[in-house]
């Protein structure tokens, strides 16, 4: 009668299938399969990296996906940014080398396994994802006997312990499709403290010089947040990644969150398996800037002003010390004077070559005294002088004009030594339609409309923090 009683409850209520343990495969071969083997090896790629300095928010990592021995030291300097944050849930997304579908496979529930232990599926975020988009679908299967993404979570239980997951594999996928799968990921992130990890490897089996030509190509486009010269670079076959869609993905999601990119290391397999037929390995993080705080912004529009007057009296600027993290970020600035409601200068730096405080420092005293449109400010007028400043945020290639935003996006062109800037504001101000906001920036090159058409010319757009007083 037990028996009888049990098989109905199981009848009734059927575990689901998709809920088991997915046991690692690759123990022993990408990486050690013993426990204590396997974290004194982590411990040791993550003891001799730095972690790079970023003043925002990590959103996810480009992180390698072949063997430790291969690329183990280049994915310690993707999961060296994470170590210590604090973190709900990685989306783990890499590309299918065993099975060919079309759309994403979703590891719906259940839990990985590691030597390290157990990590869970992070069941609501999968759901919700199959929820939103019609071609991610619960495939179990695609992940059998998949490296891409079980060699990242050592990784990832090392740094971000109790962390859960959400694992997707990319199938065939068309640009627009890319784009949707970024839009359902930013919506997990105001949910969630979220990580996106793409797993990918770069060029393959070229000569070591030839696949850092490609390689350095590819980590440009990503570190420029460039996704459409990347869709096409990968349509032409002048750039390789294995894991082309969560890149492309993990770029749209940086975009649309307003953004950046930096690469933190790039490395090939030429060490251990010879210079003639190599694999690239490359580490990224992308990240959210955190805006300046009011106290912030005063001390920068306080130091403008001591910097004009001090050099217009004396000549020179002295030697500060300044010890916020926050004003020592390199950063692009560009300083705007205004007396009585016009313009009387406007210069800064358009690269961010030095800490914010001196590029805040040299900016104004630019603006003030060799702005070309002006003659110098005087001592005088300093007084009548209000002082905007603007810190630019990361710039990101422009290939389509509707990816700009006008009176949100700023704008510069470069070609040559040739430059242009204009302002966010500047389109709100004029009142400027897309097409004249990029005329302007142009023309500011001394550049026409036909000039876009150029190898040489590039079309970059950023956000800014604008702090006035």
């Amino acid at each position: 009668m037990g028996r009888v009683i049990l098989l109905l409850v199981l009848f009734l209520f059927p575990l689901p299938l998709s809920a088991q343990i997915k046991e690692a495969e690759f123990k022993g071969s990408f990486y050690p399969k013993e426990k204590a083997e396997l974290e004194a090896q982590i411990e040791a790629f993550l003891r001799d990296v730095k972690a790079e300095r970023i003043f925002g928010e990590p959103i996810g990592i480009l992180a390698p996906h072949a063997g430790y021995m291969y690329c183990g030291a280049t994915m310690a300097y993707a999961y060296r940014q994470i170590q210590g944050r604090t973190l709900e849930a990685a989306i783990l997304t890499g590309p299918s080398h065993r099975y060919t579908f079309q759309g994403v496979a979703v590891y719906k529930d259940g839990a990985f396994e590691t030597p390290l232990g157990r990590t869970p599926v992070e069941t609501k975020t999968t759901r919700q994802i199959m929820e939103r988009l019609p071609f991610a679908k619960d495939f179990h299967l695609a992940f059998e006997k998949e490296h891409s993404l079980e060699v990242q979570l050592p990784f990832l239980q090392k740094v971000a312990p109790g962390i859960r997951i959400v694992p997707l594999l990319f199938g065939s996928l068309s640009f627009g499709q890319m784009r949707q799968i970024a839009s359902v990921l930013c919506e997990v992130f105001k949910e969630r403290r979220a990580l996106i990890v793409a797993s990918s490897d770069m060029s393959h089996y070229h000569p070591e010089a030839e696949a850092r030509r490609i390689d350095l190509r590819t980590l440009k486009m990503i570190e420029e947040m460039d996704a459409h010269g990347l869709y096409e670079a990968m349509s032409r076959g002048e750039s390789e990644l294995c894991g082309p869609g969560p890149v492309l993905a993990l770029l749209f999601v940086t975009r649309m969150l307003n953004g950046g990119a930096k690469i933190l290391f790039y490395d090939t397999s030429a060490r251990q398996a010879g210079k003639d037929s190599v694999v690239g390995y490359g580490a990224a993080v992308f990240y959210k800037e955190r805006m300046l705080t009011e106290g912030q912004a005063r001390a920068l529009l306080c130091l403008a002003r001591e910097s004009i007057e001090k050099f217009l009296r004396e000549g020179s600027l002295p030697a500060i010390s300044v010890e916020d993290e926050a004003l020592l970020q390199r950063k692009g600035v560009f300083v705007t004077l205004k007396k009585k409601g016009t313009l009387r200068g406007c210069m800064g730096l358009v690269l961010p070559s030095l800490p914010l405080y001196e590029a805040v420092r040299r900016g104004a005293v630019l603006s003030a005294t060799e702005d070309p449109r002006f003659r110098p400010l005087s001592l005088d007028e300093l007084k009548d002088i209000r002082i905007e400043i603007s810190i630019l945020g990361p710039p990101r290639r422009i290939r389509d004009p509707q990816d700009i935003e006008v009176g949100k996006d700023g704008l510069f062109v470069v070609k040559g030594e040739r430059l242009g800037l204009l302002l966010p504001q500047v389109a709100r101000e004029y009142g400027l339609s897309r097409e004249q906001f990029i005329l302007e920036t142009l023309k500011k090159a001394g550049l026409g409309l036909a000039a876009l058409l150029e190898k040489e010319a590039a079309l970059y757009a950023f956000r800014a923090q604008i702090v006035s007083e």
